[in-house]
């Protein structure tokens, strides 16, 4: 019997196992996709890129949310800590991906649709 990890899935909304050196089924990800301790409340997807694995996707206006919630920091902190500490760390190529999803709903609200 294959060891088996814990992988919280999006897609199913519950903590399932999976088998040693697989990808869930649901999701993709495996056992090596990073994640960023104390801010699994800061997931909002997965992302792909042509030919690599899947990624845990943050957002990063959620990661300052708990860093002033959680950590009492005020806005100007917790925006510098995020940056400095988790935005722009690298720790290989399954580093998870941070959206800065505000700017993105600003501009989706201004995109015209032809």
């Amino acid at each position: 019997m294959s060891d088996m990890w814990k992988h919280y899935c999006l897609v199913e909304d519950e903590e399932i196992d999976v088998g040693e050196g697989e990808e869930c089924n649901w999701c993709g990800l495996d056992a090596e996709a990073m994640s960023i301790d104390g801010f699994k409340d800061a997931i909002i997807g997965y992302g792909e890129q042509y030919s690599k694995k899947t990624l845990l996707v943050y957002s990063y206006s959620k990661i300052c949310e708990i860093l002033r919630e959680r950590d009492g920091m005020s806005w100007e902190e917790a925006d510098e800590f995020a940056q400095f500490n988790i935005a722009n760390v690298w720790v290989g190529e399954r580093t998870p991906m941070i959206l800065y999803n505000e700017f993105w709903e600003g501009w989706n609200g201004n995109a015209s649709h032809n």
